[in-house]
């Protein structure tokens, strides 16, 4: 090995270390959020920084502490007890730090990592929301309860919601606070709104989407309710996203690739930009990771070719760019491009974009069901 690289991989691991003892010290504390957030800046730098020295091992541990990690930064979540020792062991990772065997009964278990949703039920019918707690603690959603919209709101519910389950004749007064809420926090979406009724009735449906829901549930059968739940809170999680990372750098893909992994998103990869439409119709993606600059075809060429195959308009290209200029982000949209990622690309930025372009991508799928794409995957 020369020189340079092992003076980076030496800087690397000084790094890796001075990031484990400050984030002890934080797990030690009160759990600041920005301490939080600063530690997780240099948890992704220190991702980025292993990679590009080739100590992939040390890349994937800081990745897998980053998404670990990427539910209470942007909840705003304070881990527990279970949570912390778990994080812990995670950045142990990072430098080989050896922990004190834990207690038979403080095994961290997978009911302990944070949940993918928060979903609150407004009902008044505990038995109901008892067995959905149960039920949705095994798909990762986590349940808050309360009787009626006035309890709600002399117990508001701390964590961020990604959806409210609502008893139909409450569903008006809660419609009423969540256009309070969105008035005095502009900047925060507003939550799934899910109307669940005892009856199938248009009349019922029709009431309960005038009074703003956004879907209606019908009928009290929790076996039948909770697969509902969980397909409108994760529409991805029956069949996973796919994505395919165009880029001729292969630790790129590697890196991409890792992060995306356990995301519920199959993700492949192309280190060949001549090979990537014969990609594209055998793997079928709903989101084409795209760099800009490769040999012998560039990310705005092949783009173009991308968009010229038939039912094209159904999937979203990203590209991978290191360029600032306003001008050159331009001419990346211009070109067919859905959206871009600036290079160093955050992990928990990563997954966010991706699924949010490939959420798109299926609904507009599911539009146009006779896409040639669309029917290439089905057959």
């Amino acid at each position: 090995m020369s020189q340079p690289a092992d003076l980076a991989t030496a800087s690397v691991a000084r790094a890796a270390d001075a990031f484990v003892r400050d984030f002890e010290r934080l797990l030690q504390g009160s759990w600041e959020l920005p301490a939080a957030l600063a530690l997780h800046e240099r948890l992704d730098a220190l991702a980025t920084s292993a990679d590009a020295c080739g100590d992939t091992v040390l890349s994937e541990h800081a990745i897998t502490l980053s998404v670990y990690l990427c539910s209470f930064m942007e909840g705003g979540r304070t881990p527990d007890a279970a949570q912390r020792q778990h994080m812990r062991r995670l950045a142990a990772a990072l430098n080989g730090s050896v922990l004190p065997p834990e207690r038979e009964d403080g095994i961290v278990a997978a009911d302990d990592a944070p949940p993918l949703h928060t979903l609150l039920c407004v009902s008044e019918d505990r038995a109901l929301v008892a067995d959905l707690c149960c039920l949705l603690r095994e798909s990762g959603i986590a349940v808050e309860a309360r009787g009626s919209s006035h309890e709600l709101v002399e117990q508001p519910v701390e964590a961020r919601l990604d959806a409210i389950l609502v008893d139909a004749p409450q569903l008006a007064e809660m419609s009423r606070l969540l256009r309070c809420q969105g008035a005095t926090d502009e900047h925060d979406r507003r939550p799934l709104l899910l109307a669940l009724t005892r009856g199938d009735s248009l009349a019922e449906r029709m009431f309960a989407l005038r009074a703003g829901a956004d879907e209606v549930l019908a009928g009290g059968d929790v076996a039948e309710l909770a697969p509902r739940l969980v397909s409108a809170l994760q529409p991805g999680r029956v069949e996973p996203y796919r994505v395919l990372i165009v880029d001729d750098d292969r630790s790129q893909t590697l890196f991409c690739e890792a992060v995306l992994r356990g995301r519920n998103i199959v993700a492949a990869s192309c280190n060949d930009p001549l090979k990537a439409i014969a990609e594209i119709q055998r793997f079928q993606p709903e989101v084409v990771l795209l760099d800009l600059y490769m040999p012998e075809l560039d990310g705005i060429a092949l783009a173009q070719r991308i968009r010229a195959l038939p039912g094209a308009e159904c999937l979203s290209i990203v590209f991978l760019t290191g360029e600032t200029s306003p001008d050159a982000r331009f001419d990346l949209l211009a070109a067919g491009g859905d959206d871009y990622f600036s290079k160093p690309i955050a992990p928990r930025h990563l997954i966010t974009g991706v699924i949010g372009r490939a959420r798109r991508a299926r609904a507009l799928r599911q539009h146009l069901p006779d896409a040639p794409l669309d029917q290439a995957r089905r057959a």
